[in-house]
């Protein structure tokens, strides 16, 4: 049996999460920063929350998080969550915290009445792909882009002077 246990995050472990969200950025060599204590607290618990976050413990330590939005799949006209962030920490992998995170959120979105539940993961990423293979997760050979938007570009030249 794991000694792991999985609740949903409290304003106040926001420094906690901030570490690991840290952690986990150096480990994707992702830029660190972005996501420290102030934006967790705003964006994760403020009056127009942007996602939920569980929090994986063991001896009341955090060890591991996810990060989670909700999704829409219009192919199938099917409502979903969106894992943005899965995070365990090195020394406290295999110790069944990340089953039991994947679990929660995959229970939060039953509890939701929401279908699937997708992520994404680094193509050199083998350990995590090994992680999902043995949990069932099916893999789709896809392709992420995304497009920094700055409005001003998608505003036409004589809009913008006036």
């Amino acid at each position: 049996m794991s000694d792991v246990l999985v609740r949903p995050a409290v304003i106040e472990d926001a420094p906690a999460l901030a570490l690991l969200v840290a952690a986990l950025r150096a480990h994707q060599k992702d830029p660190i920063g972005h996501l420290n204590e102030a934006a967790i607290r705003r964006d994760g618990f403020g009056d127009e929350r942007e996602f939920d976050i569980l929090v994986a413990e063991r001896e009341r330590r955090p060890i591991g998080y996810a990060l989670f939005t909700e999704s829409y799949e219009p192919a199938f006209a099917a409502r979903g969550l969106y894992l943005a962030d899965l995070y365990v920490r090195p020394e406290a992998r295999r110790s069944g915290a990340g089953r039991a995170l994947i679990q929660a959120v995959a229970a939060e979105a039953k509890r939701r009445e929401r279908s699937f539940l997708w992520w994404t993961s680094l193509a050199a990423n083998a350990e995590a792909h090994a992680f999902y293979t043995a949990i069932g997760a099916s893999t789709h050979d896809v392709r992420a882009h995304a497009l920094l938007v700055d409005v001003s570009h998608f505003v036409p030249a004589e809009t913008a002077r006036s």
